[in-house]
């Protein structure tokens, strides 16, 4: 089965914005960035990217800094990929809850032999 115009587009725009990020972007130090996945519309016009930023502390800054320079972003995106149009970046958080972060925890703390303050 062939796959569809939207699903390549999603995974170019996918490398090309993790690309970005890891070798363009100035993060700030100690947050990691990553790029999980890109919704783009049917007509081509807006793309989602959804990211994740670890540690939570760090979201706000790091979303911060991504807005800043989204135009830059896209600036480098339209230069690299050889289509029209080329969609509009737009970040979206992956939202990480207290509960999942909890359980990341707790099995860190098993996996360590960490079970006094289970």
């Amino acid at each position: 089965m062939p796959i569809s115009r939207i699903a390549r587009v999603n995974k170019l725009l996918l490398q090309q914005i993790s690309a970005i990020m890891q070798r363009e972007l100035s993060l700030p130090e100690g947050a990691f960035v990553t790029v999980e996945s890109v919704d783009t519309s049917p007509d081509l016009q807006h793309a989602k990217v959804l990211v994740s930023i670890f540690p939570d502390n760090r979201q706000a800054s790091v979303r911060a800094l991504l807005d800043h320079h989204i135009y830059d972003i896209q600036k480098i995106v339209d230069k690299r990929l050889h289509m029209r149009p080329v969609p509009k970046i737009r970040f979206m958080t992956a939202g990480r809850n207290a509960a999942e972060g909890r359980v990341e925890e707790l099995l860190g703390k098993i996996k360590r032999g960490e079970q006094e303050d289970l």
